[in-house]
């Protein structure tokens, strides 16, 4: 009679070694995951979505308080408070929000998740275009307020669906990835084109 181990030719998960499933992870990190994730268009398209959002924030961020002062003619202590009041209220209530919403849909593999993005996105995007149009303070921060605010909503969702994109032992790969196009694309270039634009 054989032993009932002898007799099961395939390996079970369970008696594979420790540092043998390491390896072979190890091994699609280093070699193979960079060039799954570029092939990967959800996680490509998601990626390049945050950067623009950064790249919008980073340079609201850099310019607002120049533009209250010269467009919009206020104190220059008065803008930097008003700014400060604005980009610490809007973001915060925004981050609160996103994680009912995300809760209510039911998690980041909810199938709504990304088009109510691509809708309360809409929204950001015409405040954003009304803040040039008006001459009014009050309705500028406004804009501005509502822009950072969907921007804080969109953010995490927008994250955590990126990162449902692709296979658990890659996300952190994916994850650095991401960061050094924020970084590169997004927070880097940013104020230097607003200022050429102002």
């Amino acid at each position: 009679m054989f032993d009932e181990e002898d007799s099961c030719p395939i390996e079970s998960p369970a008696r594979i070694p420790k540092e043998k499933h390491e390896s072979s992870l190890r091994e699609l990190s280093s070699k193979e995951s960079f060039y799954l994730l570029m092939k990967n268009k959800s996680y490509i398209n998601l990626t390049l979505a945050i950067t623009t959002l950064f790249f919008v924030i980073s340079g609201v961020q850099m310019w607002a308080t120049h533009y209250f002062e010269h467009a919009m003619h206020t104190d220059p202590k008065q803008a930097s408070m008003i700014f400060g009041a604005t980009a610490l209220t809007s973001p915060v209530a925004g981050a609160f929000v996103s994680g009912y919403i995300i809760n209510g849909f039911g998690g980041f593999y909810a199938p709504i998740a990304l088009p109510f993005c691509i809708i309360i996105g809409v929204f950001g995007i015409l405040s954003a275009c009304l803040v040039p149009l008006t001459s009014d303070l009050t309705m500028t921060i406004a804009y501005l307020w509502i822009l950072l605010f969907i921007g804080a909503i969109v953010l995490p969702i927008i994250t955590g669906v990126m990162l449902t994109k692709v296979a658990p032992e890659m996300r952190p790969r994916a994850n650095s990835i991401s960061n050094i196009s924020y970084m590169l694309l997004g927070y880097f270039p940013s104020p230097a084109v607003y200022g050429l634009a102002v």
